[in-house]
């Protein structure tokens, strides 16, 4: 009867909402969408204004309609149902430029990371940015994404968020490190044996084999 009770409890609490906005449940799964946010369309705004200030018209809305400033700010709240907290990681798209705001449980204070293909950071590819999510508690996301390199764009863009666990993150580029290890190591053997046959044969189509291998480990 217990366990009843704490199930119906649960499904209920998918439904809350907070300040007119629903909020994302953490599943416990390692990856998660959260399909829950609310857009306001920047007029300037500094970050200040945006997470303090109740007034400002956040709406609800999946994708993103053009404005001149090409500049959003998406609020995203993720409740933990758990006791423990944890880091994640958080995947956005479209990722041109975006900077994620989260409150730090340590510095007890907003911290931002930047990504993007348009910005200088290692993650810049994947839209990544390491979160952290208290426990037993509703987390307030900020994300600032800047369309504005894209110009006039007609129809909306579509934007997706995508949580998952920091270890899942860090096992996932170990195997990709280790994947291009294993390549770049295959690579440099046909580009010894092509050598090796090169120096014998004096054929120049090795010459052209060698330089594009060459190319292909650099790349």
């Amino acid at each position: 009867m217990f366990r009843k009770l704490v199930w119906c409890i649960w499904f209920l609490s998918i439904a809350l909402v907070v300040d007119g906005q629903t909020i994302n449940i953490l599943s416990g799964k390692d990856k998660q969408e959260l399909h829950y946010y609310k857009v306001l369309q920047d007029k300037g705004y500094t970050f200040d204004q945006v997470s303090s200030d109740t007034e400002l018209p956040f709406e609800l809305a999946q994708k993103l309609a053009y404005h001149k400033n090409g500049v959003y700010w998406i609020r995203i709240l993720v409740d933990n149902p758990s006791h423990y907290g944890g880091k994640f990681t958080l995947f956005t798209l479209p990722f041109i430029d975006n900077t994620v705001y989260y409150h730090n449980q340590d510095t007890q204070s907003w911290t931002e990371s930047r990504t993007g293909v348009l910005t200088n950071t290692k993650a810049r590819y994947f839209g990544m940015s390491p979160i952290y999510i208290k426990g037993n508690n509703t987390n307030t996301l900020y994300v600032k994404v800047n369309l504005g390199h894209l110009g006039e764009f007609k129809h909306p863009l579509k934007c997706t968020f995508r949580i998952e666990k920091e270890t899942v993150t860090i096992q996932r580029e170990q195997e990709s490190w280790a994947l291009c290890l294993a390549t770049i190591f295959i690579v440099m053997m046909f580009l010894i044996y092509n050598a090796i046959i090169f120096v014998n044969s004096k054929d120049i189509n090795y010459l052209f084999y060698l330089m594009i291998q060459v190319g292909g480990i650099i790349y």
